[in-house]
């Protein structure tokens, strides 16, 4: 059979499908042979025949894998010679697919019932869904639940149970791509994976971005697990993997001018400190909003929200502007809304950047309604590791990894309270976030604690200090937000 070049010096054998296709299961394998025929048996197993055909390319492997994959009669193989990546291959298998979608999904997962039928479900419940995603025992960005099961038949009776839900879908900017179901439009829309990221990670953060960008939505589908043991073609070599990250991190930088992991944060930690009613009609701002997730978010938690965010990025505004009013700037635009127009404005990452962290409060404070409230978030300096670095003599201080900004402004709980108070801000909650700490580093902190007397854990257990402060002012009338101002 003559190959076409974009093959990249593979072979390709094609078995009997059957006729009534619609899901195309794109996977791509490298050796672990183990898991593969986990993940294949599972979907011969939990999914309905003749609603599906499985596409697997096979990225040169040295086992058994490629002996077991001939003996098959019902999956689409491709075989390349040498390893070509995960975007490349995946590429292969989408240009063979016949499926009305695609799902791509790692051969270290395995299925469970209902699986695809939910995922389907959820794509197709609205013209806009361009992708979704199921949740998953191990999987990063928020797409993780806990479970207690501790063997596969466990899993699969546990999955049973959560599967059988009624569809619960929330929508995000980013999706996981260890399981992603993909309409046939979006592809012929957007194009197919950027195999700059060869041989892998960050694919699925560009074409989240990509499909967001092209108008549809993102869901996290919530009626759906499986079960993923996790990064199997890459942990076996931790150093080389933390290496790949951080160039693929760099190309993607690079490609959209911001980075994925900060400019997608979710911050949950601020919305928690939120207590309305789900149908209350609230006006949010978000400072520095990135791509909006946590606005996103908001939307998800609270229907009736009116959403607006600030970002200096133009292109991550333009990932927000899909869902939200976002205009590109610093702080000084803020003085562009109306006062007493918000119910909360979420500052996070912020202070710590800002010239005066006093007169960027006072002009939130401004734009507040009486008793609307800021959802601030800061690191602690006073942090353990922070002190411990210092201590032997290292100062690296830079939590979002930012080149663009440089922080000037260091907060401790003390005097994030009296700058709170000094603003007239009444502190009604505060967190912190906590990072697990090994047992002699238990020990040196104990130690701290004794030398300073420090009575509140919080003080130097946080790494991140999150804060609900209500702004109490004499009542003003509410101001209608004219259009065109912002």
């Amino acid at each position: 059979m003559a190959v076409d070049s974009w093959y990249y010096d593979c072979s390709i054998h094609i078995c009997e499908s059957g006729d009534s296709l619609k899901t195309s299961i794109i996977i791509i394998t490298k050796n672990n042979i183990e898991y593969t025929k986990l993940c294949i048996e599972s979907i011969w197993r939990y999914t309905e025949q003749g609603t599906y055909e499985i596409v697997v390319v096979d990225n040169g492997s040295d086992d058994e894998t490629r002996a077991w994959l001939h003996k098959q009669t019902d999956l689409i193989t491709i075989y390349n010679e040498y390893n070509e990546g995960f975007p490349r291959a995946c590429n292969q298998g989408i240009r063979v697919s016949t499926g009305d979608s695609i799902l791509l999904l790692n051969n270290d997962v395995i299925v469970t019932r209902n699986w695809l039928i939910n995922l389907r479900e959820c794509l197709y419940s609205s013209y806009d869904i361009g992708a979704v995603g199921p949740v998953s025992n191990s999987v990063s960005y928020y797409q993780a639940i806990p479970v207690r099961y501790t063997t596969v038949e466990e899993m699969q009776e546990f999955a049973a149970d959560y599967n059988a839900a009624s569809i619960r879908t929330e929508f995000r900017v980013r999706l996981i791509g260890f399981c992603m179901l993909i309409r046939r439009e979006v592809i012929e829309r957007i194009g197919l994976l950027d195999e700059r990221f060869s041989p892998g990670n960050f694919e699925d953060d560009d074409y989240s971005i990509r499909i967001v960008g092209a108008g549809y939505r993102l869901a996290l589908c919530r009626n759906t697990f499986v079960h993923h043991f996790g990064s199997s073609s890459f942990k076996k070599n931790a150093s080389e993997f933390n290496h790949l990250l951080e160039v693929n991190r760099m190309k993607f930088r690079d490609k959209w001018s911001f980075d994925s992991h900060n400019a997608t944060q979710i911050r949950f930690g601020l919305i928690d400190l939120i207590e309305e009613n789900a149908d209350q009609p609230i006006c949010v701002l978000e400072l520095n909003c990135g791509c909006g997730a946590t606005l996103l978010e908001m939307k998800t938690r609270y229907p009736q929200a009116e959403l607006y965010g600030i970002d200096q990025n133009v292109s991550v505004v333009s990932i927000a502007q899909k869902f939200a009013t976002v205009r590109v700037g610093a702080l000084e635009i803020l003085k562009n809304f109306p006062d007493n127009f918000f119910d909360y404005i979420i500052v996070a990452d912020v202070l710590e950047y800002a010239a005066s962290p006093k007169n960027e409060l006072l002009d939130i404070a401004m734009k507040l309604r009486n008793q609307g409230s800021i959802l601030l978030s800061v690191p602690n300096v006073a942090h353990y590791y922070v002190l411990k670095n210092l201590l032997n003599g290292r100062w690296s201080y830079n939590e979002l990894d930012d080149p663009g900004r440089k922080q000037c402004n260091f907060f401790t709980i003390i005097n994030l309270q009296e700058l709170m108070e000094s603003t007239g801000f009444k502190i009604s909650e505060l967190r912190g976030t906590t990072l697990q700490l090994a047992p002699d580093d238990q020990v040196m902190v104990q130690k701290l604690q004794a030398i300073t007397n420090i009575s509140e854990t919080m003080q130097i257990h946080a790494n991140q200090l999150l804060v609900k402060a209500i702004c109490e002012k004499n009542d003003k009338p509410v101001v209608a937000y004219p259009e065109n101002q912002v």
